[in-house]
């Protein structure tokens, strides 16, 4: 008899002791955004190396160490992944802004250049696969991009006192924003530039093409 009552004794002692209280809601959703985040920085690293149509959900996910399935829990798509990580990117002009107490135009570009390659250094990937997405046939990629480079352009051509709605500048800044492309993947990509020969290329052309644009024909 004695022993059944440990028994019972024992017993109820398992059963609160396996009867936790349930995690909180906040645990749970830092969960689901570190499976995000995890996803995400897979897909970047995959997007920079490759063109958008290269890539397979299936590629994502074993990069990430999860399923398509999962994939497709947080993103309904590759392309809603894909428009996440660019529409990061499309995001750094906003906070590029010359140095305010810049007075001259050198000074001005200087610093536009200074503070946007350091955003470029921090986002590499993230700037690559815009790069790549560049490209892409998909007209809603296409379209965040397009915006993204209007603002950029706009802002260049403030910087250097040329008016951002007159059609000649315009096409002057998209000639110009095809060098920038391309010296920046020379840093990033082919490591045949560093990013003070880059900053001091861009800064100069910008100047030069300022001045450019004003003198009389």
């Amino acid at each position: 008899m004695k022993s059944v009552e440990v028994g019972v004794v024992e017993t109820d002692v398992k059963v609160n002791l396996v009867s936790p209280p349930p995690p909180s809601a906040r645990r749970t959703r830092l969960d689901a955004d570190d499976r995000r985040g995890q996803i995400v920085s897979a897909a970047r690293t995959l997007f920079a190396a490759q063109p958008y149509e290269a890539v397979s959900t299936s590629d994502i996910a074993r990069a990430a160490g999860t399923t398509r399935t999962n994939i497709l829990y947080h993103f309904s798509s590759k392309r809603d992944l894909f428009l996440e990580i660019i529409e990061h990117f499309s995001r750094i002009p906003d906070v590029v802004e010359p140095a305010t107490n810049a007075q001259t135009v050198e000074d001005r570009v200087s610093s536009v250049f200074h503070r946007w390659l350091d955003a470029v250094e921090r986002n590499q990937q993230t700037f690559l696969t815009m790069l790549h997405a560049a490209a892409s046939p998909d007209p809603l990629v296409s379209g965040v991009l397009a915006n993204s480079m209007k603002a950029w352009e706009r802002r260049l051509l403030v910087v250097v006192g040329l008016d951002p709605s007159d059609p000649a500048h315009q096409a002057m800044v998209k000639t110009f924003q095809a060098m920038v492309a391309a010296a920046t993947a020379a840093w990033l990509q082919e490591d045949v530039l560093q990013k003070e020969q880059v900053h001091s290329l861009l800064t100069a052309c910008l100047i030069a093409m300022g001045k450019a644009a004003k003198t009389p024909s």
